[in-house]
C-alpha cells in the first residue's frame, strides 16, 4: 500500500512552540505525510495565499502571539476552504466548542496522540466529499440492497405508533 492515499497528504502545521512542531512533524512523517512547519500564523497565511492548492489540511495551535488560532481558522475557511484541525492544551468545553462552531473539523488536545494524527486524513476526505456530494449523489443510481428493510407505508407506521402508545 506504499505510495497510496493517505501517504503523501500535504499538511501545514502552525504552532509557536518549536518543540511541539518537531514532535508533530516526526509523528506525521511516520504516516508518510508531507509536512511544512510554521512558527507564526502570518507566515502560514502567506504560504497558504501563495498557492491555495499546496496543502490538503492545516493543523493549527489555538494560542499564538501574532494571530490566534480562531482568527486564522476563519481566514482559511473563507479564503481557502481547507479543513483545519485546532490544537491546544486547553481542553475546556467552551474552548473546544468555540473551535468547532468557528469551523474547525476537529480539536486535538495536547499532547496529541499518535492515533489522532493517523486519522486526520479522514477530514480531508470529508471536506472533499462535501464539495462534490451534489455531483456524486446525482450521478449514482439509487439501488435497493438485497437485505434492505422494506419501507413502511404511513398506515403501518400509525398502527405501530398507536399500538406502542396503548401498551404504555
Amino acid at each position: 500500500m506504499a505510495g497510496e492515499f493517505p501517504a503523501g497528504l500535504k499538511i501545514l502545521i502552525v504552532d509557536d512552540d518549536r518543540t511541539c512542531l518537531l514532535v508533530l512533524e516526526r509523528m506525521l512523517r511516520k504516516f508518510s505525510y508531507q509536512v511544512t512547519k510554521c512558527q507564526q500564523a502570518r507566515e502560514a497565511l502567506a504560504l497558504l495565499r501563495q498557492d491555495k492548492n499546496r496543502f490538503d489540511i492545516v493543523l493549527c495551535d489555538l494560542h499564538m502571539p501574532d494571530i490566534n488560532g480562531f482568527e486564522l481558522l476563519q481566514i482559511i475557511e473563507v479564503e481557502m476552504d481547507l479543513p483545519v484541525v485546532m490544537m491546544s492544551s486547553d481542553d475546556g468545553k467552551g474552548v473546544v466548542m468555540k473551535g468547532i462552531v468557528h469551523g474547525a473539523c476537529d480539536y486535538l488536545v495536547k499532547p496529541v496522540r499518535m492515533e489522532a494524527i493517523g486519522l486526520i486524513w479522514q477530514h480531508v476526505v470529508r471536506k472533499k466529499n462535501k464539495r462534490f456530494s451534489g455531483e456524486i449523489t446525482r450521478s449514482l443510481p439509487l439501488q435497493r440492497a438485497d437485505n434492505a428493510v422494506p419501507a413502511m407505508d404511513k398506515r403501518s407506521l400509525k398502527y405501530r405508533k398507536r399500538t406502542s402508545e396503548d401498551e404504555d
